[in-house]
């Protein structure tokens, strides 16, 4: 069983998830949309994606997405530590991270690599 909801961003903002988006909101963006994606497994166990798109705000368009798993991503691409990632050319495809037992996603649709970076810097979870 699945979900999706999108939600304001109040609720955004008062999610578990959120503590491992981009804080502020990266200058010269503005949060498009966000969703909350919820899995129920065959045993039970659920599984919660908080996706958020960010796009610049005004006339030139830029635009990237940040996912954050509460579980391991199905994926064969490799996953950081946030400390690896450190040039902007590591951003032209999606990017996972690992922070703990949470994993962040970024996909980088328009918007410029270093905006994306300096974005994920802001990273900073509560340990």
């Amino acid at each position: 069983d699945a979900t999706l909801d999108f939600i304001t961003p109040e609720e955004t903002a008062a999610h578990p998830l959120s503590a491992y988006l981009p804080d502020p909101v990266p200058h010269g963006y503005e949060i498009k949309n966000t969703g909350l994606y919820r899995t129920t497994m065959q045993d039970g166990t659920v599984h919660t994606m908080l996706r958020v798109t960010y796009q610049t705000a005004g006339a030139a368009h830029g635009e990237f997405v940040i996912f954050v798993m509460d579980y391991l991503p199905d994926t064969d691409r490799k996953i950081y530590d946030p400390d690896q990632i450190t040039d902007s050319g590591q951003l032209d495809r999606t990017v996972h991270l690992r922070y703990g037992e949470v994993y962040v996603g970024v996909s980088n649709g328009s918007a410029e690599a270093e905006d994306v970076l300096a974005a994920l810097r802001t990273i900073q979870p509560d340990p």
